[in-house]
């Protein structure tokens, strides 16, 4: 088979290159040229050699690999002067066949053939390959080491099917869904499985970490929630709710124009949902068709979505293609989503601290609720001085909130209303949990008339909202990173509008803040303060992601700069976050 296929592979192709497989590997030689006169380069399932025209033109010294030793023979035919190794691409890096180190390694039309040979080895192995100043992302970026994968490929042309006719692919099309966890350190298995036992129950991923260390972190702490009723758990929120998912997940999206979308979500149950379901959904779509791309992977989910962690993955996507969209575009999502109406969203801080919160301008103070109703009068009385010391921290006029998640009753939420309404508190925030319509609006008939009833930072899609406002709330909080992402968040925008109820997102970040400024209401957004101790402002994407867009005054100014405008920190390391299945040995 070997001796046939070779002999007829260039006869056949008579000479012909797929366009956006050349514009790919003229990209990956600019940029690698750029950095060294005559970079090395590994092409890996070379054939006979298809593209070392190009890289030789360009001064590359080049290295073949292939698992065909006629197609290795005719590509050095054409090229006398390129090494060449047997080898499958699925055991590059195991063996002492090629030690050598590279500035960049190329595979151009064979990665997913290879990665369904071996799984999700080929990445980890090749990056071995790569020089220790080589970064290693999937995608060509503009730094000396490159690993990069073609945008296409032979799996995909199966299952999309407008390859088949042979149009030729939008630079706008969706060619690539990837999960990935941040490594840990330079020998991060590709499997997170295989991390140490500490490493996962810390929940730490990175260096620096890509998430908070929420063991010595004000969000971690004593906090009201629905596991405080039992007394194990009763001084610590995590110790309750905690899952040990793996942490923040990276989610990237990348088009034929080579872009990148990118969003978080957390843990490797929403990772596997999306690697394993919703990304086949997605390949071969057009980043502009949001509609369309949503129902087609809440459709495909119902038998076993609908909410939680499957909204969590739809979320993720769906935010992931909408950044696409605006780095394809050159625009920011603000400019496809109807465009702003205001330059600035004015914040309200949410932490432990409504002192600092006043001191820095902030709209107003978000306090986790301490106590539950577990914990009898005494709980009572110390929610109570909490507000009572909140208020005298702050101006007599500055709003204070209290955020009650899910942990409390109707009687007890509306006398804790009552006892905070005259410390000037304007609202209280979930105190039940969003499937309880009869019982929000019981609270709402019996709450001070100065006082809103917010809620809907756990509640999802539209038809879910659309049950919060027929319950009264005065206020729904859609979490877009949850809620469905941001095209579910505009048809949620819809429903209160028709109802007359306001919307203040749950803190998503740059996405929540792109949303607000093109809603004719959207005068209040939240802005979470995240350092440990909650005396000082920290980024929201911080350090995984660059170019976040910070409040000054109590006011966010969101940029122009495309999509959510932010980028990956360049000194973040990812790795895959599903694990490859066990193989017999």
């Amino acid at each position: 088979m070997d001796t046939v296929f070779a002999a007829i592979y260039d006869d056949r192709r008579g000479g012909y290159v797929n366009p956006t497989h050349a514009r790919f590997v003229d990209r990956f030689v600019s940029l690698l040229t750029s950095a060294s006169k005559r970079p090395e380069v590994l092409d890996a399932g070379c054939g006979t050699g298809t593209y070392w025209s190009t890289l030789v033109a360009a001064g590359c010294v080049s290295f073949g690999v292939d698992h065909s030793r006629r197609m290795l023979a005719r590509a050095r035919a054409k090229h006398p002067g390129v090494e060449t190794v047997v080898c499958a691409l699925q055991d590059l890096g195991d063996g002492p066949e090629l030690q050598h180190r590279f500035d960049g390694v190329l595979c151009v039309d064979q990665f997913l053939p290879a990665r369904e040979a071996g799984n999700r080895r080929p990445t980890t192995l090749w990056r071995r390959r790569l020089a220790s100043s080589a970064s290693a992302r999937g995608r060509p970026e503009s730094r000396q080491g490159l690993l990069a994968q073609s945008p296409t490929s032979s799996s995909q042309a199966r299952t999309t099917p407008h390859h088949r006719t042979g149009r030729a692919m939008r630079k706008d099309e969706i060619v690539d869904v990837r999960v990935s966890f941040v490594a840990s350190d330079e020998s991060d298995p590709a499997d997170p499985t295989e991390r140490s036992t500490e490493e996962t129950e810390s929940g730490s991923h990175s260096s620096p970490p890509a998430q908070i260390d929420r063991a010595r972190h004000w969000l971690g702490g004593k906090v009201a929630n629905p596991m405080t009723k039992y007394p194990e758990f009763r001084d610590n929120r995590d110790a309750g709710i905690r899952a040990d998912d793996g942490g923040t997940v990276v989610v990237e999206v990348e088009s034929a124009s080579g872009e990148v979308g990118l969003s978080t979500t957390s843990g490797l149950a929403a990772a596997a949902i999306i690697h394993q379901h919703l990304a086949r959904l997605v390949r071969g779509e057009r980043a502009s068709a949001h509609t369309r791309i949503w129902d087609r992977m809440f459709s495909s989910t119902l038998r076993y979505g609908r909410k939680g962690l499957v909204l969590h993955a739809i979320s993720a996507v769906d935010l992931a293609i909408w950044d696409l969209h605006g780095k394809v575009l050159g625009e920011p999502v603000h400019e496809l989503i109807g465009g702003k109406i205001r330059d600035a969203v004015q914040v309200y801080a949410t932490g432990p601290s409504p002192a600092l919160a006043a001191r820095l301008g902030f709209a107003g103070a978000k306090l986790p609720l301490v106590y539950a109703p577990c914990e009898g009068e005494e709980g009572f009385r110390r929610n109570v001085e909490i507000a009572e010391q909140a208020r005298a921290s702050v101006p007599d006029d500055f709003p204070l909130m209290y955020d009650c998640w899910m942990a409390l009753d109707v009687d007890y939420a509306v006398r804790l209303a009552h006892a905070v309404a005259p410390l000037g508190f304007t609202w209280i925030e979930e105190p039940l949990p969003p499937d309880d319509y009869a019982g929000l609006r019981r609270i709402r008939d019996r709450m001070p008339p100065t006082m809103t009833l917010n809620t809907g930072e756990h509640e999802y899609t539209a038809a879910g909202f659309k049950l919060l406002c027929e319950a009264g709330v005065d206020v729904i909080q859609p979490d877009l990173g949850w809620c469905g992402g941001m095209t579910e968040v505009l048809r949620i925008a819809d429903v209160a509008r028709v109802y007359g109820v306001k919307v203040i997102p749950h803190t998503c970040g740059m996405p929540n803040y792109h949303f607000v400024v093109t809603q004719p209401h959207g005068e209040l957004a939240e802005f979470p303060v995240l350092s440990p101790d909650g005396e000082a402002l920290a980024p929201q994407h911080a350090p995984l992601m660059l170019g976040e867009d910070l409040p000054e005054n109590g006011w966010l100014t969101v940029s122009d700069k495309p999509g959510f405008g932010l980028t990956l920190n360049p000194e973040i390391r990812l790795v895959p976050a599903v694990p490859a299945p066990r193989t017999a040995p």
